[in-house]
């Protein structure tokens, strides 16, 4: 038996020693090659902020609060039941499956009609279809009512009750504070004017300097730049798809905002990581929305005892002193609303940073190890999302901010322009399905493989990095396995800073409230998740009822046309809400499609053999 001096025990020891030296050796080494072989970089800067936001912000913790408590509110909405958070309360964004579907002009096709509900059968989606976001049903602003959350609206036709639609799928909120331009189209712009999301300066804002209360444009000294997340917090408010009745002014949402209680209607958990100390149990928050603004700005733009009205240009006009006698008079807090909500929201998404992921941490897996070599290599990944945040759109990003990657005809939907659209982030990309601006792809492996035929309709304008790649059905594999481990677990499990007030959400499972330690188990999912531990590995063959592939996609060098589907997927029965839409084919025009059809198909198995 040895004893604990034993030179053989020692030398034993030495020999373990020396083996775990060069396992963890050996670890490090295959970490340093990964990274070295790769140019992506863990997420570790902060996003820029305006050069000139401490002219404008007095306290930064109130503010945030402030932008919080607006981005959650469902009183924003002229219904009294839309909130920001409505759109993007998933990871940042939609996960309802009820009522998700525009129809665009010639009538629903991936769908029977309005209000339906999603399964993984209606995609991939071959139609002009675009899975949206449920807004507000279509009215006209009477006008706002002080102290209630519903505004006084006239109904439009047609009269079926459902709420719009919008015509792209939202994009997420989290990590959105790092783009340069917002939307798909990019037209919210890094300069914040203080109105609205143009970035025309010439518009102007009130101020108060030395007693005098004016009206000045946001240039030179208060030029607030870096905020693109300003820009956008202010556009779906106003929109009368969106979140507002059709007419609805931001002067007006900013009195009836300041009249309420913040999130009167919804509970705050008392552990919020940014609302908690302000919490009542009875609901809301113990601030005004008054004192939330007082304490987040400096006085000169907000105290003044002037009447402000604003032209039929919209600028603002500066009266006399007193208290507004009627709907189009306005205090200087209520005039200089949309500035207080642009960038109360910017700093709250500035919050909203997920940076904390396998890739960030060093912790991929070996599968997402060959993923990141395919995502940087073969996969031509990398082209467009080669930073930090997994897309060039953000400030000091790449050249391939927006692109056409041949998803949809150019005729359908130009984006920007030619058809292109913003490059989307990639983390978390695991739970913001369905993905494009159109919706039309459920899981990752369907990306990868519409990118991997080098997209649906290639045009003229397709970018040169779409093309067909022939990749491995292992390096396929391995490229979803890398996107997954691309999610925060903050995000998944909604800890801080991802934590919310309670919601109800129109056509979808209304949210609880969640404080900063998150959920305790049930997770998040992925959109339309049926329980298959490999659901984001499913290819469009595997959907439960999917159908054959219409003409016009997964050929190489197809036309910009519009595809050839199945009569029967076409349009289905709309009924009478859509106030004369066509409600089904004819039989002759149904004959017609088929005879289509068949030509086209025969058209495909030329040039197959091509």
């Amino acid at each position: 038996m040895l004893n604990r001096t034993s030179p053989i025990l020692i030398m034993h020891r030495k020999k373990d020693l020396a083996s775990l030296v060069f396992g963890l050796a050996l670890v490090a080494t295959l970490a340093a090659s990964t990274a070295a072989a790769s140019s992506l970089e863990p997420l570790n800067f902060s996003p820029p902020e305006p050069e000139n936001l401490g002219k404008f912000i007095r306290d930064r913790g109130a503010a945030i609060q402030l932008g919080k408590a607006l981005f959650w509110d469902e009183q924003v909405g002229s219904d009294g039941d839309i909130a920001c958070a409505t759109c993007h309360h998933q990871a940042g964004a939609d996960s309802r499956i009820v009522n998700r579907v525009n129809p665009r002009e010639d009538g629903f096709q991936m769908v029977l009609g309005l209000g339906e509900k999603l399964t993984l059968a209606h995609f991939p989606v071959h139609s002009n279809d675009v899975v949206g976001s449920g807004g507000v049903i279509a009215a006209e602003l009477v006008d706002v009512i002080l102290g209630k959350s519903e505004d006084a609206c006239d109904d439009l036709p047609p009269l079926h009750g459902f709420r719009q639609v919008t015509e792209r799928d939202a994009q997420p909120s989290i990590n959105a504070i790092f783009n340069e331009r917002q939307f798909w189209d990019g037209r919210a712009g890094p300069r914040f004017n203080g109105v609205d999301g143009s970035g025309d300066t010439s518009k102007s804002v009130v101020e108060i300097r030395n007693g005098e209360t004016r009206t000045v444009s946001l240039v030179g000294d208060l030029e607030l730049n870096y905020a693109s997340a300003a820009s956008q917090a202010v556009g779906p408010p106003l929109s009368d798809v969106e979140m507002s009745c059709g007419g609805r002014s931001f002067s007006k949402l900013g009195a009836k905002m300041l009249s309420l209680t913040p999130l009167a209607q919804q509970q705050v958990h008392p552990d919020d990581s940014h609302l908690g100390e302000l919490s009542m149990e009875k609901g809301g928050i113990s601030l005004t929305y008054i004192d939330l603004v007082r304490e987040a700005f400096h006085e000169r733009w907000w105290d003044s005892d002037r009447i402000i009205r604003f032209g039929i240009d919209g600028e603002p006009i500066v009266g006399e002193s007193g208290l507004p006698a009627d709907s189009y008079e306005f205090t200087a807090m209520e005039a200089n609303f949309p500035l207080f909500w642009g960038l109360a929201i910017q700093l709250y998404e500035a919050e909203l940073v997920s940076d904390d992921t396998p890739f960030d941490r060093g912790d991929l897996s070996r599968s997402a190890r060959r993923g990141l070599e395919v995502f940087d290599g073969e996969g031509r990944c990398a082209s467009c999302h080669g930073t930090a945040l997994f897309t060039d759109a953000i400030f000091d990003g790449g050249s391939r901010d927006f692109t056409n990657t041949a998803v949809r005809p150019i005729h359908e939907d130009a984006g920007r322009s030619d058809g292109e659209f913003k490059t989307s982030g990639l983390r978390n990309i695991e739970l913001t399905g369905p993905y494009f601006h159109n919706g039309g792809y459920v899981t990752l492996r369907e990306v990868v493989d519409f990118y991997d035929r080098g997209g649906d309709f290639p045009n003229d304008e397709t970018d040169s990095q779409v093309r067909s790649l022939e990749l491995s059905e292992r390096q396929k594999e391995d490229l979803v396995q890398f996107m997954l481990e691309l999610t925060d677990e903050r995000v998944r499990c909604k800890s801080a800073p991802f934590d919310h007030p309670s919601l109800f959400l129109p056509d979808g499972e209304s949210l609880t409230s969640v404080g900063r330690n998150g959920l305790d188990g049930n997770c998040l999912k992925p959109v339309l998740f049926n329980g298959d531990a490999d659901f984001h590995f499913r290819t469009s063959e595997g959907m439960a009822g999917a159908g054959a592939e219409p003409v016009g996609v997964l050929l190489t060098n197809t036309v910009d046309v519009p595809v050839e589907l199945e009569p029967d997927l076409i349009l289905g029965s709309q009924g009478p809400a859509l106030d004369g839409a066509a409600a089904q084919l004819s039989e002759k025009e149904a004959k017609k499609a088929k005879k289509a059809k068949k030509k086209a198909k025969k058209k495909a198995k030329k040039a197959k053999k091509k």
